[in-house]
């Protein structure tokens, strides 16, 4: 197709897939969620911690059954 815009002449050629990088890569959903993940040393205990914290055990408990049971978290 020939179009002629303000004195600017111009072809529309369509390519498919991959051929049209840009518009490509716009349409594909991220691949990769995470690319860096955090490394904290307090993060290793603390799934013992909560497992053997009978206020916290419960809130996972409770929120395993019914996710809006307590107020504040998911």
């Amino acid at each position: 197709m020939d179009f002629k815009i303000m004195g600017i002449d111009f072809e529309i050629k369509y390519k498919p897939g991959k051929e049209n990088n840009v518009a490509y890569a716009l349409s594909r959903q991220m691949q990769y969620n995470t690319l860096t993940t955090v490394q904290c040393e307090a993060w290793e205990g603390l799934e013992d911690e909560v497992q053997n914290d009978a206020k916290l055990h419960g809130i996972v408990k409770g929120l395993i059954v019914d996710p809006f049971s307590h107020h504040g978290f998911k």
